[in-house]
């Protein structure tokens, strides 16, 4: 229990990086994928993409009531530390170039023995459009406060619908989680990068 309670701020913070994007139902890309850097393909018109987000992470233990079966697998596939991974549920909203008014749903899979997670998730526009992205963060504590999380990665976009359908890009993001309890946490963040887009 006690190393439990330890780790627990740590996916969170690793977490944050879900949050510039996502929602679980979009994408095909799989959770426990590896860098989906080959799989974006840039015709179309390229232009620059960035905006930042505030909202809501909510970390599940593995096989707890809500967690994702995903995250129930072996994540990290280190014979080292294999096992379940913790969950990790983010809901934000906030303004991109590009696509305006936002929200965004990610889920992503934190293992306790790496300071790493990755996840999907989708950033859907006032119009409807949505963008998929896959993503991987890195984490740490914050020195200044011990209540604090600091993440940062990179994000893929790998798709989407309506005037975003077939679009690909990246950003490099990066996340603040204030610590509201051992499974709860307030994350914002902010991205940056390019979005490529079919020429309309």
């Amino acid at each position: 229990m006690r190393s439990h309670k330890r780790l627990m701020p740590v996916a969170l913070f690793t977490a944050a990086g879900a949050m510039a994007c996502a929602d679980v139902g979009g994408p095909t890309t799989s959770i426990i994928s590896a860098e989906p850097s080959a799989n974006v393909a840039e015709s179309g018109i390229r232009r620059p993409f960035y905006g930042g987000f505030v909202g809501e992470l909510t970390a599940v233990p593995p096989f707890a009531p809500g967690s994702a079966d995903e995250c129930n697998r072996n994540f990290s596939g280190d014979p080292a530390a294999p096992g379940p991974s913790v969950s990790l549920f983010d809901r934000a909203s906030g303004s991109f170039s590009l696509t305006g008014r936002v929200t965004l749903t990610a889920l992503s899979c934190f293992d306790p023995a790496l300071p790493t997670s990755s996840g999907t998730g989708t950033m859907t526009a006032a119009d409807g459009a949505k963008l998929f992205i896959a993503f991987q963060n890195t984490s740490q504590p914050d020195p200044a406060d011990p209540t604090r999380l600091l993440a940062q990665g990179p994000q893929w976009v790998t798709g989407g619908t309506g005037r975003f359908r077939n679009a690909s890009g990246r950003q490099s993001c990066s996340f603040v989680i204030q610590l509201l309890s051992p499974s709860t946490g307030r994350i914002e963040g902010h991205c940056e990068g390019f979005l490529v887009t079919s020429d309309r």
